[in-house]
């Protein structure tokens, strides 16, 4: 048999030759997505390892990297790629920057959905998450980290949480008790009522592995 015949496969008598289907590719990973828009096209630009820095903390920075950026989206990309380009540390200034810097302007370029931050998740399902929904300010800990995207450690920013969590619960007790009497509770007061209920939903589901957050802070 001749060597053009060697890959050739009769299908049945009298059919026609086959050759084998080649292979699917294999789906692009997240952290393969990253590599693609971000990692290699900085490479490419110049980008090298910090002298200081061992190849292997290297290696590990550049996974946790792939990690930190894997939600944005291609335009996030392009914006962190033009953003950074003139921020290469060392000598050379073709040193990769550190983690935190590129994290930042990752944020700055597009900003991460609240939800998708893992410490705030981690956050509502430990015993941080139950103390917020013993005390009835779900909302008012969700709505902190949709301003300053961290956690409240401090007894002050606590302190702050439960007078605005009181506050909301002495507003919520109101409008209950007016529309229950069939009195008008006045303007935007059942739909901020509305707001509250979907936010502390969300917040319960965050906590169950599940959620749908509704916009804006009010």
């Amino acid at each position: 048999m001749g060597a053009d015949q060697t890959d050739r496969v009769e299908t049945a008598e009298g059919a026609g030759p086959e050759t084998s289907a080649a292979p699917d590719p294999k789906p692009e990973t997240k952290r393969d997505r990253v590599r693609r828009l971000f990692i290699r096209p900085m490479t490419d630009w110049g980008w090298r390892k910090p002298g200081d820095m061992k190849a292997d903390a290297f290696e590990a920075m550049l996974v946790k990297l792939c990690d930190d950026l894997a939600y944005l989206s291609d335009r996030g990309f392009s914006r962190l790629r033009d953003a950074l380009r003139t921020k290469g540390t060392g000598k050379g200034l073709n040193g990769w920057p550190t983690r935190a810097t590129i994290v930042t302007f990752a944020q700055l370029a597009e900003p991460r959905p609240i939800d998708e931050m893992p410490n705030l998740v981690s956050w509502f399902r430990s015993a941080a998450g139950r103390r917020a929904a013993e005390a009835d300010q779900l909302a008012e800990e969700y709505g902190w980290w949709c301003k300053f995207r961290s956690p409240p450690y401090a007894d002050h920013h606590q302190r702050m949480i439960a007078e605005k969590a009181a506050e909301n619960r002495s507003r919520e007790s109101l409008i209950r008790d007016r529309m229950a009497r069939g009195v008008d509770p006045g303007p935007g007061e059942a739909e901020w009522l509305k707001w509250r209920e979907a936010r502390v939903a969300h917040v319960r589901g965050l906590m169950q592995g599940t959620g749908n957050a509704p916009g804006g802070d009010q």
